[in-house]
């Protein structure tokens, strides 16, 4: 990526098959499980996704949001609450043991 970069053959954000992408964090003081059930609840949901009907965390759903924005779940909802019990707890463990 960074070779067709500096070529001019892409631009920042641009990905080799998804289109574009970009990211965004903030770190807020909850548990993994904490952070979990706010992100699945429906206020979480429209914060995180936007306003949807309703959501099945099951791979293969797809869905559409209000704003127009289209997406499909991908992992397992008990996979994905998993990975970031791991990484929220990973990164809590640090911020501890930095303290």
């Amino acid at each position: 990526m960074a070779y067709e970069k500096a070529r001019g053959r892409r631009v920042g954000g641009q990905t080799a098959d998804a289109g574009f992408q970009i990211g965004v964090s903030r770190t807020f003081a909850v548990t993994p499980d904490e952070a979990w059930r706010f992100m699945t609840s429906p206020q979480g949901m429209r914060l995180w996704l936007g306003h949807v009907q309703s959501l099945e965390l099951a791979p293969g759903t797809g869905y559409r949001t209000a704003q127009g924005t289209t997406g499909e779940i991908r992992t397992k909802a008990s996979g994905m609450q998993r990975h970031w019990a791991q990484v929220l707890g990973g990164i809590s463990g640090a911020l501890r043991a930095v303290r």
